[in-house]
């Protein structure tokens, strides 16, 4: 095998379980809150998680965009 072939050469994708049973579960909780009480706390809660998460995105889009020594996996 060439260096080109082998550069080539697809290597199978493996599944995630423990990701997608995380994201099953993550969105199956949040629909079932239409099932609840409504209450200020669990609002208040949800609105820090949901900011909390936008800030980790951002500081790791920049992070990889920004600092050469940052490697990440395609």
């Amino acid at each position: 095998m060439t260096a080109a072939t082998s550069a080539t050469a697809k290597t199978p994708l493996r599944f995630d379980w423990f990701a997608t049973l995380w994201m099953i579960g993550i969105h199956g909780m949040t629909i079932s809150t239409v099932f609840t009480e409504f209450s200020w706390l669990g609002l208040g809660i949800g609105f820090a998680f949901y900011c909390l998460t936008g800030v980790g995105i951002t500081v790791g889009f920049h992070r990889l965009l920004s600092h050469r020594s940052f490697k990440a996996s395609k």
